[in-house]
């Protein structure tokens, strides 16, 4: 499979949006929650379970690395319908969800914190200190802006270019929505994790299950009968 570019890229598209939801839920079931939504709690719980929180950040870290290349893998089914508003989209995702992947370094700082020789207050401020204004900005509202409105956005694309139903972008948008408005707690945010697991597992379901001559052309400006293809693997190997 690694000599043909075309499966290579569809099977590798289609495996890390799998992988993106399925990693997101092992890492928000492994996260230790914090009894109360302080900084001052987050950091003496993350330092008191620290392996625990560490395996947590990984999950999520490379759920966030595996949807990057899974979006930037789906720019191939782009058609002219829905073309713009997916490329934006899809570019919004990738770099906010690469910029969520580096905000986790906070976990192992808060972890360092945690466990040194400081009161725990004092270490929460040092913490707390850490987002300034231009990080919050500069990095923190492209992440989150990224996750929460592109990923949704990008399916919508898909949807209007005809190669999603409409269904993947409105699951997951649900899921986002519900997780930023009800409260925090471990069994809830892994049920809300579910449908997001959900709806890009159908999407690389839906990329794995297509031919390649499909996934080769779709970028074309042409239909795929118009491909003047007499032998198909003869096209898509490369010279």
């Amino acid at each position: 499979m690694l000599r043909e570019p075309v499966t290579f890229r569809r099977v590798a598209t289609g495996a890390a949006l799998i992988l993106a939801g399925l990693l997101f839920v092992a890492g928000m079931a492994a996260t230790p929650w914090e009894p109360e939504e302080t900084t001052a709690s987050f950091v003496e719980t993350i330092a008191a379970r620290s392996t625990q929180g560490q395996v947590a950040a990984l999950f999520l870290h490379y759920s966030w690395v595996a949807l990057a290349v899974g979006v930037a893998g789906l720019f191939t089914v782009l058609r002219r319908r829905g073309a713009v508003l997916g490329h934006l989209a899809g570019m919004l995702t990738v770099v906010g969800t690469i910029n969520l992947s580096g905000l986790l370094l906070v976990d192992w700082f808060a972890i360092a914190l945690g466990k040194a020789d400081l009161p725990l207050d004092q270490a929460a401020s040092i913490n707390d200190s850490a987002m300034t204004p231009l990080l919050a900005a500069g990095w923190g509202v492209l992440a989150l802006a990224g996750f929460l409105l592109g990923t949704p956005a990008f399916l919508l694309a898909l949807w209007r270019s005809g190669f999603l139903p409409w269904w993947p972008a409105a699951v997951l948008l649900a899921g986002l929505i519900l997780g930023e408005v009800l409260p925090s707690a471990p069994v809830l945010s892994v049920a809300l994790a579910v449908p997001y697991a959900l709806a890009l597992g159908y999407v690389g379901l839906r990329v794995l299950r297509t031919d390649d001559v499909t996934w080769a052309t779709a970028a074309l400006p042409v239909d795929v009968e118009d491909v003047p293809v007499t032998d198909t693997r003869a096209a898509l190997r490369p010279s």
